[in-house]
């Protein structure tokens, strides 16, 4: 049901899509090839060698990539692709980057959302369990779409070192026993606040919904960052998509283990095993039952990118 609210608020989005919006489409393009001196994320470029031609392909691509969260912004939708997924999406069947940026301005509606979309979680509540659940009420959970207000990284310089797919381990929770997992969507430019900043996908008491780490987070929680460390960029972005799939779908620690794409349930260090259990990376180490998040902490299989401990 969840699944096809979000394809009618896509169909909505379209309907949205005025005259005056199209036509103003080439204003948009003579301001794509202006570079910014200095990125926000310059050391993005060393992550992302591979996949452009050169250092300025690269900042024309981030520029592009701000251009088009505006525009959207000013359309009053949000771009629900990360500056991650737009560089790694970016291939040679596009000419240029011009060519490239004019895919996503004629198909707007596939990339977007509703402005007002502010939330993911269905608000699902498992009564009985509800109280062990990761998360909270801070403002960094069930975020939706957009930034609730401006974000740090400047005391841990953490906005360069996610990339997509990568887990967050938590050691600060309601309870501390079990600890919190989430997975890296990536990062993404706020209009309103003229900054990126990392969001993330994550089973908490509303339910599968997105989030924010920033360093208010990481000084809250405890959080720490880590990655599969024989995935390749592909596989870390199908275990995205399954996680991505979720969105919406309900919380309960009775959940079991599963990595059924159909489940309607899911604790959060069960949804980041079942991604990526998905690509063929057993993250549990041989645990049976419930994963905790401390054993996906414990698997051989990751690699420590970040822990401020």
């Amino acid at each position: 049901m969840l699944k096809k609210l979000s394809m009618l608020m896509r169909k909505m989005v379209v309907m949205m899509l005025s005259i005056s919006t199209i036509l103003s489409m080439s204003a948009f393009a003579e301001n794509v090839n202006d570079v910014s001196e200095k990125s926000q994320v310059a050391e993005l470029a060393e992550t992302y060698t591979g996949f452009c031609n050169s250092d300025t392909e690269f900042y024309e691509l981030e520029s592009a990539y701000i251009e088009l969260s505006n525009y959207a912004y000013n359309c009053d939708l949000t771009l629900d692709v990360s500056l991650d997924l737009f560089l790694l999406n970016y291939d040679e069947t596009y000419i240029s980057v011009e060519a490239y940026t004019d895919h996503y301005l004629n198909n707007l509606s596939d990339y977007c959302v509703l402005a007002t979309a502010s939330t993911d979680a269905n608000m699902y509540f498992d009564n009985d369990s509800a109280a062990l659940s990761s998360g909270g009420s801070s403002w960094y959970y069930n975020t939706g779409t957009s930034l609730p207000q401006s974000a740090s990284y400047a005391s841990y310089g953490f906005l360069s070192l996610p990339i997509v797919g990568d887990i967050i381990i938590e050691q600060d929770t309601i309870t501390g026993w079990s600890g919190h997992a989430a997975m890296v969507e990536g990062r993404f430019w706020s209009s309103t606040y003229s900054q990126y900043y990392v969001r993330l996908i994550e089973s908490v008491q509303a339910g599968v919904c997105r989030g924010v780490i920033s360093d208010t987070r990481i000084s809250d929680k405890d959080s720490r960052l880590y990655r599969v460390t024989s995935a390749t960029a592909l596989q870390r972005a199908a275990a995205l998509t399954f996680v991505r799939n979720q969105l919406g779908e309900g919380w309960s620690l009775k959940a079991g283990k599963t990595n059924d794409t159909n489940a309607i349930i899911w604790y959060c260090s069960e949804l980041v095993w079942a991604a990526y259990y998905n690509q063929g990376f057993d993250l549990s180490g041989g645990t049976s039952g419930v994963i905790t998040p401390y054993a996906l902490e414990s698997s051989s299989l990751l690699t420590t990118i970040f822990d401020p401990r």
